[in-house]
C-alpha cells in the first residue's frame, strides 16, 4: 500500500469532535451534539412505530449538560419526554438537529427508504 493512501486514510479516519450547539429547551440551556454516521444510519432502518421517537432518541443520545461530557438524559427518560406538551422547544430542537445534520427532523415523511436532507 502505498504512503500517500495510508497518510489520507489515517486522516479521514481520525476522530473527529463533532459539531456542538447550546439552546434552550424546557426552559433551560442544553447542550446538543452532531449525531455519528452510525447514529443515522442505525435511524434510517428503524421501523415507522420506532421512527416517531427518532428526536427524543436524538435528544437523549445527543444531549449534554453544557461544556461536560455527562448526558443529559438516559433512557428511562424517553416516556417522561415523551409525555411533554409540544411547545416551541421541541420546534427549536428539531431545527437545530436539522442545522447540525442536514438531516430534516421537520419532514414529516421521513423514512427508513429516504432521508430528507435539508437544503441549507
Amino acid at each position: 500500500m502505498s504512503e500517500l493512501r495510508d497518510t489520507l486514510r489515517a486522516k479521514l479516519l481520525a476522530t473527529r469532535k463533532p459539531a456542538t450547539k447550546e439552546i434552550e429547551f424546557l426552559g433551560e440551556t442544553i447542550e446538543l451534539r452532531q449525531m455519528t454516521v452510525g447514529a443515522v444510519m442505525a435511524s434510517a432502518a428503524e421501523t415507522e412505530d420506532s421512527k416517531q421517537e427518532s428526536l427524543i432518541k436524538a435528544l437523549i443520545q445527543f444531549a449534554y449538560v453544557p461544556g461536560t461530557d455527562e448526558p443529559l438524559f438516559e433512557e428511562a427518560d424517553k416516556d417522561a419526554l415523551m409525555l411533554q406538551p409540544w411547545d416551541k422547544s421541541f420546534t427549536d430542537l428539531m431545527n437545530a438537529m436539522t442545522e447540525m445534520t442536514s438531516i430534516n427532523f421537520t419532514d414529516k415523511k421521513n423514512d427508513s427508504s429516504e432521508i430528507s436532507s435539508s437544503s441549507q
